[in-house]
């Protein structure tokens, strides 16, 4: 529920994540969800934190800049989304009872399905042979192959391509055809280690 003393400008700005949020995951029923890679992790855990540019195809003059803190542990993904300002819009886990959103402050649930969101971030995070492990089997295939001083990596369901992963030193482009968006991924540090895959 919306909070009754809370300010026209924050109203307005929810609101409009609300929509960006909509828009942005507008194009999600396409091809099934994909087996999930080992979720648990084997070295010591670590929080990154990214701004994420988001671009919608369709609509590039509604691209919007949200911060994520993404802490992969060893029960699990934990993702917290706030606007620039630090405002919390949702909370989501994914460990061995699913994944879920823990806290949101929109009027209603997200207009995707926690997996959904939890997939596009371990497609970028976890590492190759995990995530083709995980795949075998399937109908989803993933590679890999290097890119000048980068790497691009390509998520695939039966041989159609649904995301693509363009990671540089500075950055990472997530690309998601089947969403219709685009999404710059950079630290909010300068550290090497904060560049790198979550351990």
């Amino acid at each position: 529920m919306w909070m009754t003393d809370m300010p026209n400008a924050r109203l307005t700005l929810y609101r409009l994540v609300i929509v960006l949020l909509t828009l942005w995951l507008g194009g999600c029923v396409g091809p099934p969800l994909s087996p999930s890679p080992d979720l648990h992790a084997h070295k010591p855990s670590r929080t990154l934190v990214k701004r994420i540019e988001f671009v919608p195809f369709a609509h590039p003059e509604q691209a919007k800049t949200l911060i994520a803190a993404i802490r992969r542990a060893s029960d699990g993904l934990r993702v917290v989304v706030t606007t620039p300002t630090g405002q919390r819009l949702l909370t989501l886990v994914h460990d061995d009872q699913g994944a879920r959103y823990t806290q949101t402050l929109m009027p209603a649930d997200p207009p995707f399905p926690a997996i959904w969101l939890a997939q596009r971030l371990e497609w970028g995070l976890w590492p190759l042979d995990s995530l083709q492990h995980a795949f075998a089997g399937s109908h989803w295939q993933v590679s890999e192959r290097p890119n000048g001083r980068g790497t691009i990596r390509r998520i695939e369901h039966n041989h159609r391509l649904i995301v693509r992963v363009d990671r540089w030193p500075s950055h990472d482009v997530l690309t998601d055809y089947s969403g219709d968006y685009r999404l710059t991924i950079t630290p909010l540090s300068d550290t090497p280690e904060d560049r790198q895959e979550i351990p």
